[in-house]
């Protein structure tokens, strides 16, 4: 019933939203949608398209994307390689409407080995969540980050704070770790 509802709430909810925007969601939940006149530039900007599954379910074992597509999202900042890749099925259950194979970081874990080791200090949200730095296709940024550096850091650790230690902000990442370390404040001598 839920599931009803929210279907029927999703035209409501993208009436007010832009062509593109209307588009980029669609196309997100459903094969073959027609891009809006005109926006030829939503197509490179968002290259990949959901793969079907074959006849026995099984994900196709290569499914190109245009080069002038990847070209486009590497220029831009960064791509996940399943991703751009175009397989899916590596993270996702395409039988299971595209949820996630495994929850949270778990995911990540399964092929990113090596990001938490047990070190003496874990950045809090490397330990709860990737997706609050990170996002899982593609970013204008690097690392798949959500926000360029610093402001990637300064959306947690208040600007004014960090001035005051640092008398300006610099590169975070050229002193700490941004997921663990053995020393306090995450500094990374290694």
């Amino acid at each position: 019933m839920s599931r009803a509802l929210a279907f029927l709430a999703l035209p409501l909810l993208l009436g007010g939203c832009a062509a593109e925007t209307r588009y980029r969601i669609a196309s997100f939940l459903f094969d073959g949608v027609p891009p809006p006149a005109g926006a030829q530039e939503a197509l490179t900007e968002s290259p990949l398209e959901a793969v079907q599954p074959d006849e026995a379910g099984q994900e196709p074992a290569t499914a190109p994307v245009p080069e002038q597509a990847v070209a486009t999202a590497v220029a831009a900042g960064s791509t996940h390689k399943p991703y751009a890749d175009r397989k899916c099925a590596s993270c996702h259950d395409l039988n299971a409407s595209n949820r996630p194979r495994l929850e949270g970081n778990e995911l990540c874990f399964s092929c990113h080995h090596g990001i938490i080791t047990g070190k003496r200090v874990v950045h809090v949200p490397a330990q709860a969540e990737c997706l609050l730095c990170h996002l899982p296709h593609s970013s204008e940024n690097v690392r798949l980050l959500q926000q360029p550096l610093p402001d990637m850091c300064l959306m947690c650790h208040a600007r004014e704070e960090m001035l005051a230690v640092h008398g300006e902000i610099g590169e975070c990442l050229s002193c700490h770790n941004p997921h663990e370390s053995n020393e306090d404040r995450l500094l990374d001598f290694e």
